[in-house]
């Protein structure tokens, strides 16, 4: 499943501690690609994640707080993946290297950021867009790829 690959991503390499936000992050995800958010309680998304709702409420307020935890954990995993990792020193070949990371993740992530749109969470969708779009944007117009095509902004 998608999500389980997202999670061992970001760093879990074996069973996490109750404590660890990340098993709630993945039961949300799994949950949205089942049923719209709206339908989602704190109940359903402790029972998925198998840990007790003081848990969930040591961490998130409410689970609208664990949707925008959710989306920064992929605004995050978004930048680092679609930013190249070697060393490249054309600008066309990095802009072209980046492009394709970006459009990969997005596929690779399709089906939740789908499920975010007919849950009714347009606007949270597009917000997490535009966060990582400027982030990215921001990586890409660092000073050497300035210096290598003056005159471009």
């Amino acid at each position: 499943m998608e999500c389980e690959a997202w999670i061992k991503k970001r760093g879990t390499s074996g069973p996490a501690p109750a404590q660890d936000p990340r098993l709630l992050v993945k039961a949300l995800a799994e949950l949205m690609e089942e049923r719209p958010f709206s339908e989602l309680s704190v109940v359903d998304i402790c029972s998925r994640a198998m840990v007790h709702r003081t848990t969930f409420y040591a961490h998130f307020n409410d689970k609208r707080e664990l949707l925008s935890y959710l989306f920064s954990q992929l605004e995050q995993e978004c930048v680092e993946t679609c930013l190249p990792k070697e060393e490249i020193t054309s600008p066309k070949d990095y802009f072209l290297t980046a492009a394709k990371n970006t459009l990969e993740f997005f596929q690779r992530r399709r089906s939740l950021y789908l499920a975010c749109l007919n849950s009714g969470m347009e606007a949270e969708v597009h917000v997490l867009s535009d966060r990582a779009a400027q982030e990215l944007c921001r990586q890409l117009s660092r000073p050497s790829f300035r210096d290598a095509a003056p005159g471009v902004d």
